[in-house]
């Protein structure tokens, strides 16, 4: 015997579900680099000069002239490592303000020689050489370039390896203001 309650069970629409979908787990996000840029626009013309720097040993590696006129031994030393080069390079890169240079100044390349001290500090900066622009563009970029040399220094100097004095007592700095705009 089938009851009317019983009836009514049978032949009503299923409204709810007799079981649940998992849920789905979510993706792993699969995190990638950014495209290698170019590098031709973001050439740092700091870590050419601190390298072409390294490279290169002073004209009188054993006998240079102490700041008295007396001469002294300078050790050589190894050569920077890429590291020191780059710390310098950064450091300096960070005081190197070209937001006021004319747009001329900013096409001009200046080579700057850097003389340092035993201390890490800069005791002269000389524009040696400059392309791409007049000689007042020129000077403006040698003028940025010089200040954030001597800006970054500080109190304490660059931290440089003192063993290696002889690579780093004299260097050959390029700035080139349009690399550093593009960044």
């Amino acid at each position: 015997i089938v009851t009317e309650a019983v009836d009514t069970q049978l032949d009503a629409p299923q409204l709810a579900p007799t079981s649940s979908r998992r849920p789905q787990a979510r993706p792993n996000p699969v995190v990638q680099d950014p495209a290698p840029q170019d590098p031709a626009p973001e050439v740092d013309a700091i870590a050419a000069a601190l390298a072409e720097a390294a490279d290169t040993a002073p004209e009188t590696p054993t006998n240079a002239t102490a700041g008295n006129g007396t001469s002294q031994d300078i050790p050589e030393g190894p050569p920077m490592s890429g590291s020191e080069v780059e710390g310098l390079r950064v450091a300096i890169n960070k005081c190197w303000n070209v937001g006021q240079l004319s747009s001329e100044a900013l096409r001009t390349v200046v080579t700057l020689r850097v003389e340092m001290s035993e201390a890490g500090k800069p005791t002269s900066v000389e524009m040696t050489n400059y392309e791409g622009g007049s000689e007042a563009a020129a000077q403006k970029a040698f003028e940025a370039g010089r200040r954030a040399v001597m800006r970054c220094a500080g109190t304490n100097g660059y931290d440089l390896p003192p063993e290696k004095y002889g690579q780093w007592n004299v260097l050959n700095l390029i700035f080139d203001p349009e690399g550093m705009r593009l960044r």
